[in-house]
């Protein structure tokens, strides 16, 4: 189960070419936004963007814009002021999930969100899919892909991925990426046409935190 502190840190966020999720979390006393790189994709710092709120999006300032250095798909903005509550959260590193553990992932697909906005101080809530992780790979201080065994949809772009423990603690340890498609030939019978369509693989993609702990250690 994902306890209220994470569904309630999940934002649907705007940029001027894309719209994804994030995810709010603190580091050294200042509120940050977890994302993925591509969702910010040419947002300056000292900017703006835009989240969601009370039916309607609202322009919210940030400061530096950190995209990881290895070129992973992760992406952290720093918040002027807070957006959420300072609820506890755990962001953790790869030694927090392994092959075949349980997942959350968070997002708003096709922009679609639970509007519960009386019981999320006017944010809606984000929709929440869940999987096993698939598949790993691992590279010592470089952000790394995670695969689930999910349905990723577009607008889960940036959101947490979230693991479950023997105990029921839920920690964020990655951030789901873009979609990952393959081109499936197209048959007539039993005989390939020539033609192709894009065939999601069935697996979600994301990418671990360990340069967002390095870098923002709480």
């Amino acid at each position: 189960m994902v306890p209220r502190e994470i569904l309630s840190r999940v934002l649907y966020i705007f940029t001027p070419t894309r719209r994804g999720s994030a995810t709010t979390f603190e580091s050294a006393g200042r509120q940050m936004l977890l994302t993925a790189s591509h969702v910010v994709e040419g947002v300056a710092s000292n900017s703006e963007i835009e989240v969601f709120r009370h039916g309607a999006t609202h322009r919210v300032p940030i400061g530096t814009v950190w995209h990881a250095p290895s070129g992973a798909d992760v992406a952290v903005l720093e918040l002027k002021s807070d957006l959420t509550a300072r609820t506890t959260i755990e962001v953790g590193p790869p030694s927090k999930f392994f092959l075949s553990q349980p997942t959350y992932f968070l997002g708003f697909p096709y922009g679609l969100k639970n509007d519960a906005i009386t019981l999320n101080d006017g944010y809606p809530i984000a929709f929440v899919k869940s999987g096993i992780v698939a598949g790993f790979e691992t590279n010592s201080g470089i952000s790394s892909p995670i695969y689930l065994d999910g349905h990723n949809n577009p607008g889960f772009s940036g959101g947490p991925i979230c693991t479950v423990d023997k105990d029921h603690r839920v920690a964020v340890v990655g951030v789901v990426s873009e979609m990952s498609y393959v081109d499936a030939p197209v048959f007539e019978g039993m005989e390939e046409i020539g033609l192709t369509v894009e065939s999601h693989i069935g697996l979600v993609r994301g990418f671990n935190l360990v340069e967002v702990v390095t870098a923002f250690a709480r």
